[in-house]
């Protein structure tokens, strides 16, 4: 799916997405403050139904308090 197109759901339990989806963004975390990510387009239904990840508070917020990741996020 091209998210720029058309804005994906992703309806993975939370469980799942750590395993699988958040697993490469938990290594981003060992590298500091001097690491960047950039979100995706998708909605993920779990983190925030409302919302795709690029414009979501509430997946930002996951990533810093969750992941504990303090690089840059675009």
């Amino acid at each position: 799916i091209d998210p720029h197109s058309d804005p994906g759901l992703i309806k993975k339990p939370l469980a799942d997405l750590e395993a699988n989806d958040i697993f490469p963004f938990k290594q981003f975390t060992k590298l500091g403050r001097y690491s960047g990510m950039m979100l995706s387009h998708f909605t993920y239904q779990e983190i925030d139904p409302d919302l795709p990840a690029s414009l979501s508070p509430k997946v930002i917020s996951y990533l810093r308090n969750q992941l504990q990741f303090q690089g840059l996020i675009m």
